[in-house]
């Protein structure tokens, strides 16, 4: 390998998804997002969410968190639906 992550983009709406590695312990990717993106932590994984550029915002759970690049959030399990908005690169590894 080049280094270079072995999955394809995927674009739906405004976010373009990659995963960049996964084995039986944990999975990485990145997410770019122009707009908004909208998603559920179940109860099968944590969410930590790195910032690796740009600036938004974060809503769960009736709260919300502005988003700047180096920022770092943890997503407990089964905290339900998050929503990210913004023009904004993060890396999001789960379980």
């Amino acid at each position: 390998r080049n280094g270079e992550p072995d999955s394809e983009i995927v674009v739906s709406g405004d976010v373009k998804k990659q995963e960049l590695c996964g084995c039986k312990f944990f999975k990485m990717s990145t997410a770019e997002i122009n707009g908004k993106y909208t998603f559920t932590v179940d109860d099968e994984s944590f969410v930590s969410l790195l910032v690796l550029s740009g600036e938004g915002n974060l809503s769960a759970n009736r709260e919300a968190l502005p988003l700047n690049a180096g920022d770092s959030i943890f997503l407990p399990a089964d905290c339900g639906d998050v929503s990210i908005d913004g023009e904004i690169k993060i890396l999001i590894s789960t379980l």
